[in-house]
């Protein structure tokens, strides 16, 4: 292979090769530095954007669902307050933090005069075990509880009321 001169020639050419491929390198390693780092920042700030709009678009979505959250609520208030049965909201220990406008028409009393109140400013007249059995029913077992109670009005008038009073619990089961 010597006799041919392949053997130098394959050494001339490697050498050279390698030669200019040093001096190339030396020539294109910054713009292949600045090609990298460019497509880098690119790609970094690509990626920022995609997850901007993402975030955009579930905020977006978020504050729909809120809006119709909200739309269902005040059809939910307004069937309440304009229901021509008595209702009424109270906290864990009874005392009242809602009441619709039947409430105030039938007890006489206005919503001001009942809001921290509990029902015993129009009922306390069935005996102690019905109202036992009432708070066992709602408290302990969780059930609604159903019943017909004697109370009176602010003016004095006795009245009989069919109750229907339901605890609401939440997502593990205890009263709100």
């Amino acid at each position: 292979v010597a006799e041919y001169g392949w053997g130098v020639v394959v050494k001339q050419d490697v050498i050279q090769a390698f030669a200019m491929r040093d001096r190339d390198l030396k020539v294109l390693l910054p713009a292949y530095i600045f090609f990298f780092i460019f497509f880098i920042t690119i790609f970094f700030y690509t990626t920022r954007l995609i997850n901007g709009l993402r975030k955009r678009e579930e905020l977006i979505e978020s504050q729909k669902k809120a809006l119709l959250d909200k739309e269902e609520l005040e059809k939910f208030y307004k069937a309440v307050a304009s229901a021509g049965e008595h209702i009424i909201i109270t906290d864990f220990d009874g005392k009242i933090i809602y009441a619709n406008k039947a409430a105030e028409e039938i007890t006489g009393y206005s919503m001001k005069e009942m809001l921290g109140q509990t029902p015993r400013l129009w009922g306390g007249l069935m005996p102690r075990e019905f109202y036992e059995k009432l708070w066992q029913t709602i408290k302990t077992e969780k059930k609604p509880f159903v019943g017909q109670v004697k109370n009176v009005k602010k003016d004095g008038t006795e009245y009989w009321q069919d109750d229907y009073i339901t605890p609401i619990l939440d997502e593990n089961g205890d009263i709100k």
